[in-house]
């Protein structure tokens, strides 16, 4: 199935995700400044001086589509000096600056953080003295091939004192006179910087949600754009730099960002494009800096990141990859501490280092958007740290071990596929063309190596899309865990039991994806509750029986003809003997993808996995595949964790209606029940939710109690100061645990969506 044509006119929704939340950043050029006064020591009115008055500001073009095209600059910015200028005075310490617009170009907007103006009479909050210096943006949609001259004519006010004169200012996508010479763009030539060498003891299977610092996947190829959102979770301000690689990690673009305690910030990777960065997919490092610019470790970074692909207007995204700065300490080390400085020698970074990542299912690439235009994408990342200072990346290889299998168990193939720094690739480059014509699965496996590495998988079906990080899994052959604990605060990829959230809801679909990973064929036993946890809809044994390497696809929506009732609601998946009963399998793996029709977006994740666990001498170990899981020796493990992290989510006021699914917080908990078979039932979980605005004011707290399966969003959630800007949330777990909880959130802009299960923030993992 192709996308239908009337879906590619969704191509202009690009257009307001583009104005969501511009970036306020200057990867390094000199600013171009307006500086605000006084005519009046105390009083007078105010006056603007600086090079920003003078001559014309180009604006670069963003993004085309539709036939439209958005420009924008940053220049000029306003500031403010603490010293006298020419009979000039500053300002009072906590003057509110403003920009009123007298008069506006068509097409015209300025924009900083959440608020526009673009008619005559609205007025712009610039900020407050003595800190005041912003640079908004300034945009202008144009039709595609128009070039002209854009006026603006504007004044400035503060309470207390007179209104400015009006000033003028013009910008241009045309000629501006003379070209600056751009300032020098940072290179690391590959091979050449000397890499931090692997330490076993650092190296981590799954990267954190909070750390030292944050790693972003990005896409600024021709034909994409990408949001890297920022958070600092802390209780101090920080200055955050931000090092955007290209794909060979060979040219450099850096963006500082200071944040304040709590707050969040947004980078447009599409407007850097204009500003020097390379049209690649790349890798984007986030750590805190101290005055000298060297990388600290500040435990608090955070964040999460959007790609938009704009032939088929679809959109996926996930948290960022967090890492733990670590200090040597003899022979061993232990946790650095905030502002120690990150050398790569006595302070170093820990290693994200899978030996095995798992796509449990994937699509039928012949049922999908042409490979050309990102239909689907398999997409490595593969870097070491560079030792000394400033620090930095470099290019490392992996070399990565690959078996698919179609949907009926068959092998396509068995294969070796090495690679460095960033690489696009697709299901058919990778495996061959026997790839088409089914569903399938994918297994990669690596030997330890000095890389961190990353690998992502991402499908779309016109403007239906699902992208995520490739859960790691136990490597080939890797022996069974043993002394485990019972209580985990992330699921696993691969286990005994599956657990999925689905929407039977009218206006929602689900397709709910199971993989036998085994050695031997499996009857799975698969149940959806209701959200209520009270009803229990059995699919038919016959349709669930999977043959080792196999998968099947079960279409929710299909099954409300047959009975299932229209809601949201959680489905367990789980092997079974010949008589129904439970099982231990260790192989079911799988995913889930929701489909909004009423936005025509869509959103998924990996289904998440629990093992079997038997009691044992006061501990537990894993227990072996076909051991029944009776609820006495055999239990399932208890996913609790203490806190779920929103690092960043975009204003709800910019995104669809919360009744079409434009931000959804979506609860679930349940407990176990074990006897004549293995079910679940409502378990209540309450949560206190400390929310915080993008500046890093904090809003009121509020409590939630939740039992079973509950779709709210966030201003139900947190409260009406949720809008109006972006912000970050998390959600802490009160009172003793009845059972397992997960938190998943959802946000669209037309058929531009994300959703993902919030990870547990690292401390605790």
């Amino acid at each position: 199935m192709r996308m239908r044509p009337e879906m590619k006119i969704r191509i202009l929704a690009h257009a307001l995700f583009a104005l969501l939340l511009p970036a306020l950043c200057r990867a390094g050029q000199k600013d171009i400044d307006i500086f605000v006064y006084s005519t009046a020591a105390g009083g007078g009115s105010l006056a603007g001086i600086g090079e920003g008055l003078e001559g014309k500001h180009r604006v670069t073009e963003s993004f085309c589509a539709g036939g439209l095209c958005l420009y924008s600059t940053v220049d000029p910015g306003f500031r403010t000096a603490n010293a006298p200028s020419s009979g000039l005075f500053p300002l009072s310490a906590g003057t509110e600056v403003r920009l009123e617009v007298v008069a506006i170009a068509p097409g015209m907007s300025i924009q900083r953080d959440a608020s526009t103006v673009d008619a005559p009479g609205e007025s712009l909050l610039l900020g407050s003295t003595p800190d005041l210096h912003t640079h908004p943006q300034y945009q202008v949609t144009l039709t595609e091939g128009e070039v002209g001259d854009f006026p603006l004519r504007f004044r400035l006010t503060a309470t207390g004192y007179g209104t400015s004169p009006e000033y003028d200012l013009v910008f241009t996508n045309g000629t501006v006179g003379p070209t600056p010479t751009p300032t020098p763009t940072p290179t690391a030539t590959p091979g050449t910087a000397p890499t931090v060498a692997p330490i076993p003891d650092l190296a981590r299977s799954r990267p954190r949600a909070l750390g030292d610092q944050a790693v972003f996947y990005y896409d600024a190829r021709e034909g994409f754009t990408s949001f890297v959102n920022l958070a600092n979770e802390g209780s101090v301000e920080l200055d955050v730099e931000v090092l955007f690689y290209d794909a060979q990690l060979a040219a450099v673009r850096e963006v500082l960002e200071t944040i304040p305690a709590g707050g969040t910030r947004t980078i447009d990777v599409g407007s850097l494009r204009s500003q020097g960065l390379a049209a690649s997919a790349g890798v984007a490092f986030a750590t805190a800096v101290d005055a000298g610019g060297a990388p600290i470790a500040s435990g608090a970074l955070a964040g999460n990141f959007t790609v938009a692909n704009l032939a088929t207007s679809s959109a996926w995204g996930g948290p960022a990859a967090a890492r733990e700065a670590w200090r040597r300490e003899g022979l061993a080390f232990v946790d650095a501490e905030p502002g120690a400085i990150i050398d790569g020698v006595n302070v170093v970074l820990e290693q994200i280092a899978p030996t095995a990542v798992d796509l449990s299912v994937y699509y039928d690439p012949a049922s999908l958007e042409p490979a050309a235009a990102g239909g689907n994408q398999v997409i490595f990342v593969s870097f070491a740290d560079v030792s000394g200072l400033p620090g930095g990346a470099a290019r490392q290889g992996s070399s990565w071990q690959i078996r698919a299998t179609r949907n009926d168990g068959g092998e396509i193939s068995a294969s070796t596929h090495q690679t460095e720094g960033v690489e696009v690739s697709h299901l058919a480059a990778l495996v061959g063309p026997g790839v088409e014509g089914a569903a399938g699965s994918l297994r990669l496996w690596t030997d330890a190596g000095a890389a961190n590495r990353l690998v992502f998988f991402q499908e779309s079906l016109g403007t239906f899309a699902t992208g995520y990080l490739l859960p790691a899994v136990p490597p080939p052959g890797a022996a069974a865990e043993v002394r485990v604990d019972p209580v985990v605060v992330q699921p696993g990829a691969r286990g005994d039991q599956l657990v999925f959230y689905y929407d039977a809801r009218d206006g929602f679909t689900t397709f709910l994806n199971l993989a036998n990973e085994g050695e031997a064929p499996l009857d799975v036993k698969l149940l959806l509750y209701d959200a209520s946890i009270g009803v229990a809809f059995e699919v038919a044994a016959r349709t669930t029986a999977i043959p080792p390497g196999g998968t099947r696809t079960i279409d929710v929506g299909a099954l409300r003809n047959d009975g299932l009732a229209a809601g949201p609601g959680m489905a367990l998946a789980y092997a079974v003997d010949g008589s129904g009963g439970a099982i231990a399998s260790d192989a079911l793996a799988g995913s889930f993808t929701v489909a909004n029709l009423g936005t025509l977006s869509a959103w998924g994740a990996p289904a998440a996995a629990r093992r079997a666990l038997v009691s044992r001498d006061g501990g537990f170990d894993v227990a072996t595949a076909g051991t029944p899981i009776d609820g006495d020796t055999v239990v399932l493990e208890q996913i609790q964790p203490e806190r779920l992290d929103l690092s960043v989510y975009y204003d709800p006021n910019a995104l669809e209606p919360a009744e079409k699914g434009g931000n959804q917080i979506l609860f679930v908990s349940f407990a176990d029940a074990y006897g004549a078979s293995l079910g679940a039932t409502a378990a209540g979980q309450t949560w206190d939710l400390h929310a915080a605005r993008n500046t890093g004011d904090v809003l009121p707290p509020a409590t939630r109690a939740t039992s079973g399966v509950e779709v709210t969003h966030l201003v139900a959630a947190i409260g009406p100061g949720a809008a109006g800007s972006a912000g970050r949330v998390s959600f802490e777990a009160v009172g003793p645990a009845a059972g397992n909880r997960f938190v998943y959130f959802v946000e669209s802009l037309g058929t531009f969506a994300t959703g993902y299960l919030l990870p547990a923030p690292p401390r605790n993992d």
